[in-house]
């Protein structure tokens, strides 16, 4: 950290499973379709994150290089997933009511299989909701996929710079929900 510009190295595991399957009609049965081990490679893999921030009073401009160390990968029937580095671009606004921003995926995360390659815009807002913890609100717009745009909402505990939580769940459809939760700790 230097003055208003910060970097930042994030090192991380992976886990990846490849999913691919054909289905001949004559033999298909419901059933067989969710028997995802039988039909799926799995991968686990160190890898790397480079992140840039730069505040000029209350704008902030980021910078994040992901998946550095780049793979190549086949499901059990021979697809290709080839995971490469990606960049992504962020803006935010800080008040003394909370914290505006966007995030935007400049390359395409890969696909794989039927699923293409797909390139995301993030919106959120951040708010102080009572001591340590703050709440979140925010859309995710998603472009060059069949994907639903969603919707999300999220807490988060945050105690000094070393420490914080934050559970999310994320809406897209009925069909589609999803969450997550994550612990950061500053060493």
């Amino acid at each position: 950290e230097s003055g208003n510009t910060r970097l930042a190295v994030t090192l991380k595991h992976q886990e990846i499973q490849l999913y691919e399957r054909i289905v001949p009609l004559k033999r298909y049965r419901e059933s067989d379709l969710f028997d995802i081990d039988e039909h799926s490679e799995k991968f686990s893999q160190p890898n790397l994150d480079l992140g840039l921030y730069r505040q000029w009073g209350d704008l902030g401009l980021s910078l994040k290089f992901g998946d550095l160390l780049e793979t190549s990968l086949h499901g059990p029937l021979g697809g290709h997933y080839r995971q490469r580095a990606d960049i992504d671009l962020g803006l935010d606004y800080r008040s003394s009511w909370g914290v505006l921003s966007a995030d935007w995926d400049v390359t395409p995360e890969p696909g794989f299989g039927e699923m293409r390659a797909r390139r995301e815009l993030r919106l959120r807002t951040e708010f102080p909701l009572w001591r340590h913890f703050s709440g979140e609100l925010g859309a995710q717009l998603v472009d060059k996929d069949r994907d639903d745009h969603a919707v999300l909402g999220a807490i988060r505990y945050q105690l000094g710079d070393s420490f914080h939580f934050r559970l999310e769940g994320v809406v897209a459809s009925r069909r589609e929900l999803g969450g997550s939760f994550q612990i950061q700790l500053l060493l």
